[in-house]
């Protein structure tokens, strides 16, 4: 039996202690990422009840995402990641603490707004260094046959941190203790999640002044130039390109979930635009049941039929969503039937991402990690970007459930091409015999 089957699942990797840390620091960081959020919607729509206020706190947010990740990706690849890992906690839990400090002594509405968008921006753009240097360390933690359980785990603690963050304990939080000492609150954990990476096996030989002082003093064009490397690496290695690609779709297609969400519950099911919660739970539930059951039993399981599946799940979704609000024979049960069809698309995004994200973990060498991961951040920020700005524009120019009904038939002749080519991709790479 192979070591692929022999070393899966749940309970080896949670008998690592270094992963242990790093996945405890993970959490208390997303809960924190996630929790700001809610709380900074609330800060502006009670300092502006702005809806375009609110676009520019979203776009101050992600564009660091495209402008900085690939050099994030160069310095993750030159500097020690556990301390990468440190310092971009550490320095978020003081930008936090700013916000505080702003609230209690500017009194200008528009000082105000202008530094905490300033803010946001700066601490999305230390976000950057954060992700890749996570995704980099967990093949130093683990062995390759176990990074399908330990990436199936990490996502189902960023799935239940978005729950928990967005959904409880952002909105308790501010119920309870108010904005200010909510902000508070978020610096100590993320102060505490960088307690946590400091028992983590540090990754490097001893970090010198003079090596940070070099990478200070690179020019754009040796940046450049190691960008290109590995954007080079990335183009002549097509299941890490494939596996980017995926990544870069399943991102888009909850961008678009999450902008049509509360449409669709009042357009087309006529309810509450806070009934979509309800609605589209179920692809949160989709998610961590395939989460879990591909960090359990997914090391049985070929690569490429998990890819194609999930690929074809959302296809499928995407294609019924468009027509639940027309010709449905029981009416009663339509919020049913939408229900399904959100769980259907949770399986679908879950599958592609996990299994995406252990390939290129994989099939990634260690001094290039760093580069590929950021690339594959830069380019969930560009295809989140389009979703964001103009979904919802054609959304009330053509209608929700005409531009659902197309989009279903766009992205279904897309992915069955799109899965054809992945197919013949997977076939030809074979690792130890077998196709992944």
């Amino acid at each position: 039996m192979s070591a692929r089957v022999t070393n899966g699942g749940f309970a080896n990797v949670l008998r690592n202690r270094h992963f242990l840390y790093m996945w405890a620091a993970q959490l208390l960081s997303q809960l924190s990422r996630n929790a700001i959020h809610f709380v900074q919607i609330v800060l502006i729509e009670r300092l502006t009840g702005s809806s375009v206020h609110l676009g520019v706190m979203i776009f101050s947010f992600t564009i660091p995402g495209a402008l900085f990740s690939p050099i994030a990706g160069v310095l993750v690849d030159h500097l020690p990641r556990k301390y990468i890992l440190l310092i971009s906690n550490l320095l978020r839990a003081l930008l936090v603490v700013t916000y505080v400090i702003l609230l209690k002594h500017l009194h200008s509405t528009w000082a105000l707004l202008i530094l905490i968008y300033l803010i946001t921006f700066i601490a999305s753009t230390i976000g950057q260094f954060f992700a890749p240097a996570e995704q980099a360390t967990l093949p130093l933690l683990l062995p390759k046959e176990q990074l399908l359980s330990a990436n199936s785990l990490f996502n189902l603690t960023t799935a239940l941190s978005q729950a928990l963050g967005l959904l409880l304990l952002g909105p308790i939080l501010v119920k309870t203790i108010g904005i200010a000492n909510a902000f508070l609150v978020i610096a100590v954990w993320y102060g505490l999640a960088a307690l946590l990476i400091l028992p983590i096996p540090r990754d490097k030989g001893k970090v010198r002044l003079r090596d940070v002082y070099t990478l200070s003093r690179m020019g754009w064009s040796h940046f450049w130039q190691q960008i290109k490397e590995a954007w080079k690496f990335i183009a002549r290695t097509r299941i890490v390109l494939f596996g980017i690609l995926n990544m870069g779709l399943v991102a888009m297609f909850l961008m678009i979930l999450a902008m049509v969400a509360p449409g669709f519950a009042t357009r087309v099911l006529h309810m509450q635009p806070e009934d979509a919660a309800f609605v589209f739970a179920p692809a949160g539930v989709g998610m961590l049941i395939t989460t879990y059951i591909l960090g359990q039993y997914g090391y049985l399981m070929r690569r490429d039929l998990l890819l194609i599946g999930g690929l074809m799940s959302i296809a499928l979704a995407f294609a019924l969503l468009g027509w639940v609000g027309y010709g449905f024979p029981w009416k009663e049960y339509t919020i049913y039937v939408a229900m399904a069809i959100s769980f259907v698309l949770g399986v679908g995004l879950s599958t592609v991402h996990v299994v995406s994200q252990t390939t290129l973990q994989e099939e990634t060498p260690i001094d290039v990690q760093g580069r590929v991961f950021s690339t594959h951040y830069m380019l969930i920020n560009l295809l989140g970007l389009p979703p964001m700005l103009f979904t919802g524009v054609l959304f009330d120019l053509f209608g929700i459930d005409t531009v659902l009904k197309w989009l279903g038939i766009v992205v279904t002749l897309f992915m069955m091409g799109y899965a054809w080519v992945l197919r013949r991709t997977w076939t030809v790479h074979h690792v130890d015999g077998r196709t992944r």
